[in-house]
């Protein structure tokens, strides 16, 4: 797993603990990629490819798969998906594959600011792919 932000270790622990105990999982972080995110205001490219490098040195572990969980990151995960080997997860997949199952008027929120237009694109994508339309709320 790759967080960015220390908040988020401690619940995807528990959930592995309680969802998939036998799962050998690691977590790797860098708080310093969500502060440069903050100073700036975006995603730069200077500040992906730090994102890239860490997640390279994941991939270089021997890990089956990597779980990012810091949604901020969404190009640069779709990256990862298009050049690793071993399975790329971004933290949102389930949880919008789960909202466009369940119904047809979702609303989105977002713990990091850049992360909501991300959230929202990537929702539109997928319903685009299915054919299907939804009312999207901020």
């Amino acid at each position: 797993m790759i967080h960015a932000t220390r908040a988020s270790v401690s619940p995807v622990e528990l959930a592995f603990h309680e969802i998939w105990p036998e799962a050998n999982h690691r977590s790797l972080m860098d708080e310093g990629l969500a502060q440069a995110i903050d100073q700036v205001g975006e995603l730069t490219a200077a500040i992906s490819k730090r994102f890239v490098r860490l997640a390279e040195y994941a991939a270089d572990t021997d890990v089956d798969a990597i779980l990012f969980t810091f949604t901020a990151f969404g190009p640069v995960m779709e990256e990862g998906q298009r050049n690793f080997s071993i399975p790329v997860i971004k933290p949102n997949d389930p949880l919008l594959e789960t909202a466009l199952a369940v119904g047809m008027e979702i609303g989105l929120l977002a713990s990091h600011p850049i992360a909501l237009p991300m959230i929202e694109q990537q929702l539109k994508d997928l319903t685009y792919e299915r054919g299907r339309t939804i009312d999207v709320r901020l």
